[in-house]
C-alpha cells in the first residue's frame, strides 16, 4: 500500500511539472520581441520621414519628437555629437542650461533640443552645430526660457 501511494505522489509531482513547463511554453510560443511591430503600428507615433537613404534604408527625422535615445550609432554621428557639445561646454559665455542643451545626431543631421537663457545662447550654439555639421543639416528647435 506504500508503494502505490508513493507511486501516485510521484505520478502527480510529474503531472503537475509537466503541466507548468507546458503553461510556460504556450505562453512563450510565439514570443518575440514586438518592440518594432508595435511602433510601426502605433497611431500615437508620428513617422513624418522625409527621407529614406537608398543603400542604407535608414531614415532621418523630420516633425517627429526626437529624444536622446534616437541618437545616431555610426562613429561619424558620434564624433559629430561629441564634437559639437565640446565645443559648446568650452563656451565661456554661456548658461549651465544652454552647456546642457540635447545634441542628437541622426545619419549625419543634427538636431538641438532644450531652454536657454536667451537669443544669443541660442544662435551661438546653431552657430557651432552648423561649423560642425553643416549649414543645411541642423535642426534648432531650442527653446527660450
Amino acid at each position: 500500500m506504500k508503494k502505490n501511494q508513493n507511486s501516485k505522489k510521484l505520478a502527480m509531482a510529474v503531472l503537475a511539472l509537466a503541466s507548468m513547463v507546458g503553461m510556460t511554453a504556450c505562453s512563450n510560443s510565439g514570443a518575440r520581441d514586438n518592440t518594432m511591430v508595435r511602433q510601426y503600428n502605433d497611431p500615437a507615433v508620428d513617422h513624418d520621414y522625409h527621407h529614406v537613404h537608398p543603400t542604407t534604408h535608414s531614415a532621418t527625422y523630420h516633425n517627429r519628437n526626437v529624444t536622446a535615445q534616437d541618437q545616431g550609432a555610426s562613429e561619424a554621428d558620434i564624433r559629430t555629437t561629441q564634437s559639437i557639445r565640446q565645443r559648446i561646454i568650452n563656451q565661456d559665455s554661456l548658461s549651465f542650461a544652454a552647456k546642457n542643451v540635447k545634441v542628437i545626431t541622426i545619419d549625419g543631421e543634427v538636431i538641438l533640443k532644450g531652454p536657454v537663457e536667451n537669443m544669443a545662447e541660442r544662435n551661438r550654439i546653431e552657430s557651432i552645430a552648423k561649423d560642425v555639421a553643416g549649414r543645411t543639416r541642423v535642426k534648432n528647435e531650442i527653446t527660450i526660457k
